[in-house]
């Protein structure tokens, strides 16, 4: 019996004037549009900023949200336990809600995913209505570069952009029935996933790496000939001696070996410094991942 193939999840094409180019196959029919403020409930934070302690609740500031998860290492702050009902009277955080930035960064976006803890200026919380708007696409939604180009245009300022709560709460977005919200949301938080696991095995192969080549390069550590006989001893010679230095481009890729000078690491491969094949390896690992909903 030959078994049907079924298309890839987001490689369905709608020609409806409010859907999107890619989409699951089981869902049809055009996105609804509202403003934020007409599919989630909000609480602007600003206002007179909280004192500060050296312990207590943890204060979530604009430094710490990322456009994603909420980075608990980068900056740590904290409010007296004993002001955190006053400090959190517009409207206490759950688990869940969404979290955007209004200014340095500007459109930040973030889930909450720990209960104890303060929210500081500069932070919009945001919490889609029931039967209209799940949290974690709205999550996704505002992380779009649809919605980020939105928000951008939208902001203000020079040195630093920024927009007001008034502002940000009139933009106007589209948005699907809450079974393909899910549907959406449990795609991209699964990509999400293995990008955290891609990064994640990139930080100890760069470790693993830097210590073998310590150990390479000092000669603690040498490799044996086919015939498991040691290598002749290492020379030193001028490095002009054996390479070039050359500013023309690498037109069409016609060498394959190019080094470039890191004013941090020195001389590195160029693939190693721009990262060029862990990038390709991890668009092959989503592409299946993709795949792997179909």
């Amino acid at each position: 019996m030959q078994r049907t193939k079924h298309p890839n999840p987001l490689l369905t094409m709608e020609k409806k004037k409010n859907t999107p180019k890619l989409r699951f196959p089981e869902f049809t029919g055009e996105w609804e549009e509202k403003k934020i403020c007409d599919v989630s409930s909000y609480v602007d934070y600003r206002g007179k900023t909280p004192s500060k302690s050296d312990s207590g609740v943890f204060l979530v500031t604009a430094k710490n949200i990322k456009q994603g998860y909420i980075d608990y290492d980068i900056s740590k702050e904290y409010i007296p336990n004993e002001i955190y009902e006053d400090a959190m009277r517009r409207g206490k955080p759950k688990l869940g809600d969404v979290l955007i930035t209004t200014e340095a960064p500007l459109g930040n976006v973030a889930s909450i995913d720990k209960e104890n803890i303060a929210l500081a200026q500069r932070v919009i919380k945001l919490r889609g209505k029931n039967g209209l708007m799940q949290n974690l696409f709205l999550k996704h939604r505002l992380i779009s570069p649809q919605f980020q180009n939105e928000i951008d245009k939208k902001g203000t300022g020079t040195t630093a952009k920024g927009i007001k709560g008034s502002e940000l709460h009139q933009i106007v977005i589209s948005f699907p029935i809450c079974s393909e919200q899910t549907k959406i949301a449990t795609f991209l938080t699964a990509v999400d996933e293995k990008l955290t696991q891609l990064k994640k095995k990139k930080t100890l192969l760069e470790q693993y790496k830097k210590g073998v080549m310590q150990k390479l390069f000092s000669q603690e550590l040498r490799f044996k000939d086919d015939n498991n006989q040691d290598f002749p001893d290492w020379q030193e010679i001028p490095l002009y001696s054996i390479a070039k230095k050359s500013k023309e481009k690498n037109k069409g890729r016609a060498i394959n070996t190019v080094f470039s000078n890191s004013a941090t690491q020195g001389i590195v491969l160029q693939t190693d410094y721009f990262d060029k094949e862990i990038a390709n390896n991890a668009n092959q690992q989503l592409k299946s991942l993709a795949d792997s909903f179909s």
